[in-house]
């Protein structure tokens, strides 16, 4: 039981009241705080109440930390809900987290998120937000610092489901700790409302572990220095940092072009001397999976018809 000093604040006919605790609060913790025995100039007391409060120590959102979980893109004609879009927003991090200056993005507009803190594992249902195109659309989250919290690119085929694309229906997120996968992640509510703000997805499920690093589909030449490549699932885009290029088992100096590498796509700019005339080998690794599966893959190739291409 917490012990305090209570001062009396009078000045200019002051009704407040400070409160002066002998201990120090735990933080993100619900306290209940009782007051008893206050009375009045004309000694009149008043009825004991009692208010619940949190003292709060907020975080500012990170990567992942808060994620969008569902979206009603056309929600006419009404199954059961609102004639409204909205976007469910979910904290799924163990921090209280601050929403102040955060911000929700299409293409071509922005709003601005609440300022109000989100509890861990708790929900906030926004219809303030830029129009979502039926078709598909870029959605993201960002913090007050303009870091991404989290983005999704969604299509009509999210739906899964040929009938609930035309309306009335929102599109869920699955398994939230696989949030690279796209389309085999989301897929059209079942809740007989025809979506679920503010509570847990109808369709949430944990999906099949990917046990195995992105592999190498394909690969071209853009010129004699510029490899793209393609990849047979998304990877963690924080995992470029860690990435190796090997050629004939030679490690080597390269650059990655940002504008073309997302996703599956990537393109590189590879410092090293080509051998036209030889076959040569070609090795990548550190690449990550969005579950957390690294990648070492490789093959050969010989630049001798592209160099003599004019």
């Amino acid at each position: 039981k917490l012990i305090i000093v209570v001062i009396l604040l009078l000045i200019n006919n002051s009704k407040n009241i400070k409160l002066i605790f002998k201990n120090s609060l735990t933080k993100n913790t619900l306290f209940n705080l009782t007051t008893q025995g206050i009375a009045d100039f004309a000694a009149n007391k008043i009825l004991p109440q009692s208010n619940s409060f949190i003292f709060y120590q907020t975080q500012t959102p990170q990567l992942h930390d808060l994620i969008i979980n569902e979206l009603m893109i056309k929600p006419d004609p009404v199954v059961g809900l609102a004639n409204k879009e909205y976007i469910e927003i979910k904290n799924i991090s163990k921090y209280f987290l601050s929403l102040k200056q955060c911000v929700i993005k299409d293409l071509t507009s922005f709003k601005n998120l609440p300022n109000l803190v989100l509890h861990p594992d708790s929900f906030l249902v926004l219809y303030d937000i830029p129009t979502l195109n039926n078709a598909g659309d870029h959605i993201s989250l960002w913090n007050a610092n303009q870091e991404l919290i989290h983005q999704v690119s969604y299509t009509d085929q999210w739906y899964q489901d040929s009938i609930k694309s035309n309306g009335g229906w929102s599109i869920e997120l699955k398994d939230q700790s696989q949030l690279c996968l796209k389309a085999e992640n989301w897929a059209a509510s079942i809740h007989p409302l025809g979506g679920t703000p503010g509570f847990e997805n109808s369709i949430k499920q944990n999906l099949p572990k990917d046990r195995v690093g992105p592999q190498i589909l394909s690969f071209e030449f853009e010129n004699d220095s510029i490899l793209n490549l393609k990849f047979n699932e998304s990877f963690d885009s924080l995992s470029l940092n860690n990435l190796q290029v090997w050629v004939d088992k030679k490690s080597i100096n390269f650059k990655i072009d940002s504008s073309k590498t997302k996703e599956q796509n990537m393109s590189l700019w590879l410092d090293f001397e080509v051998d036209k005339t030889k076959v040569q080998g070609f090795k990548i690794s550190g690449l990550r999976a969005c579950v957390g599966n690294m990648t070492s893959d490789s093959f050969d190739w010989q630049m001798l018809s592209l160099c003599q291409r004019q």
